[in-house]
């Protein structure tokens, strides 16, 4: 069932895309294409732009979600043509799918016994960087970004 949502509804659904996440994955796009024109592989092999990398791929996985199933998140209202929905769609799940890669390129896999496999290291990862956000104890500030 189509809800029959007006105008106001619509600019205040755009405006908070266009508020917050865009200009996020923009900049962390930007950040990311700068840091790879600098230096290559190597730059995106610090923490910084691992995590960078690992954020964007998420964030883009979750906006192609977001939007294929827009449906869903506005109980029944379809904001998108579907060629729009498909095209965003794809968008985001490349930029993902990149990120996600690149990610894969800089890091080294897990050690023995889970060699190979890249899970731990997210998790492991993950869990790091919530706790990166407590303040440091005694610690230097370059040792934040590679520890």
């Amino acid at each position: 069932v189509d809800a029959a949502c007006g105008l106001r509804h619509n600019a205040l659904t755009i405006a908070q895309a266009l508020a917050f996440p865009l200009p996020v994955i923009w900049a962390v796009s930007e950040s990311l294409r700068s840091a790879a024109a600098a230096d290559g592989l190597n730059r995106l092999k610090s923490a910084t732009y691992r995590r960078l990398n690992l954020g964007l791929a998420m964030t883009s996985l979750y906006t192609a979600t977001a939007v294929w199933f827009s449906p869903a998140f506005a109980v029944g209202y379809d904001m998108f043509p579907t060629s729009v929905r498909i095209g965003c769609t794809a968008t985001h799940a490349m930029t993902s799918l990149l990120a996600l890669s690149t990610w894969v390129r800089t890091v080294k896999p897990s050690s023995k016994p889970m060699e190979g496999h890249y899970l731990p290291r997210i998790i492991r990862g993950a869990v790091g960087s919530l706790f990166a956000l407590l303040a440091p104890k005694n610690q230097s500030a370059g040792s934040i970004d590679d520890p």
